[in-house]
């Protein structure tokens, strides 16, 4: 079997969704972000999460690790002001049961947990300073779950001002209403909630979202630098016949300064480039983006199984690093090649 054959069988068996039984347990969040711009280095993110049907000793946890950076995190650090109350909005004891775990003993059939996040200035793809018009933050960072019911059907509400704009890999409901089908999927999405610049394509007959969070609108070749990330997902597309997701998510930050690289994730992934290089050239970023969206079958799909379902409460370690960017990187050149942007002496050197 040639490995573009098994990728494409790998992809289909691991995107099918487990068929999972999740009872009536429900998690609804809302996100409240109104003000998330009052300091420079510390955010302020409200979060209200509303249990239908919690089992009778609701234990919630918050990760110590994230899907995509794949390394061990302070978001416990980060959670303060933590309340809890029933249906009659009647006061409930939260007992802390270990740095990153709490407890709340309820008999009422609805169980509403509140607590302020607070996200960091210099987190990744944050935008730096005052130039910031959004705000960028991991899933695992904000998202407490249930603890042996991440399985638990999970909806997503953004309080944000009206001029502000939602960009991320969730399904969206309706107005600022996201669902995921369990807390794996929405911990895997990263979010952008502000100002920015869209643009959206189609590739093999799905919608492709691009974002991109700047320093203002920037003034740049979107046309031409949008048509190159289309030749890239058509590309590998192409390769892999056909696309395991009905849409996807590129979140750009496109900051004045320094930072890059990206994350990647099962319907979205976020990037960091510079304002300079995209004003610059149209090809700006695309080694990164044809690398990460690879990632999208390899890694996501086609990966070791300590990489899921995911334990959040300690490293997840693999030693399959080389297959997982090994592969990756080859492919990511080779696209490049297919798709006009890497002469062949260029792919030969790479």
């Amino acid at each position: 079997m040639t490995w573009n054959a098994l990728f494409c069988a790998a992809s289909f068996f691991l995107s099918v969704p487990p068929q999972v039984d999740t009872g009536r347990t429900e998690v609804h969040y809302t996100v409240s972000a109104h003000d998330a711009m009052g300091t420079e280095d510390r955010i302020r993110v409200d979060v209200t999460m509303r249990v239908v049907h919690p089992p009778p000793r609701m234990v919630v946890e918050i990760p110590v690790w994230a899907p995509g950076s794949y390394r061990l995190r302070v978001f416990p650090d980060r959670i303060s002001r933590i309340e809890a109350t029933d249906r009659e909005g009647g006061d409930l004891e939260v007992e802390r049961l270990h740095r990153f775990r709490w407890q709340v003993k309820t008999a009422s059939d609805e169980l509403t947990l509140r607590y302020q996040v607070e996200l960091r200035g210099d987190d990744r793809f944050m935008m730096r300073g005052t130039q910031r018009r959004c705000i960028t933050y991991e899933g695992p960072a904000v998202y407490m779950y249930l603890r042996d019911h991440k399985d638990a059907p999970c909806h997503v509400e953004f309080d944000i001002p009206d001029d502000w704009d939602v960009g991320c890999g969730l399904d969206h409901v309706e107005g600022r209403r996201y669902f995921a089908s369990d807390y794996d999927f929405l911990a895997d999405c990263p979010v952008k909630l502000g100002k920015f610049q869209r643009f959206s394509f189609e590739s093999h007959g799905k919608p492709i979202d691009v974002v991109v969070d700047g320093p203002g609108d920037l003034e740049f070749d979107s046309e031409g630098w949008v048509a190159n990330i289309n030749k890239i997902t058509d590309c590998q597309g192409a390769i892999f016949g056909g696309f395991p997701f009905e849409k996807y998510t590129f979140l750009y930050t496109a900051s004045p300064g320094g930072g890059g690289g990206g994350l990647e994730h099962l319907t979205s992934t976020a990037i960091g480039i510079t304002a300079r290089g995209l004003r610059r050239s149209p090809r700006s970023g695309m080694s990164v983006t044809a690398h990460e969206f690879i990632h999208l079958w390899n890694v996501k799909r086609l990966r070791p199984r300590e990489l899921g379902p995911f334990d959040y409460t300690r490293p997840n370690r693999t030693t399959a690093l080389w297959i997982m960017e090994g592969i990756t990187s080859y492919y990511t050149q080779v696209t490049l090649a297919r798709c006009g942007l890497l002469d062949e002496d260029g792919f030969w050197k790479s």
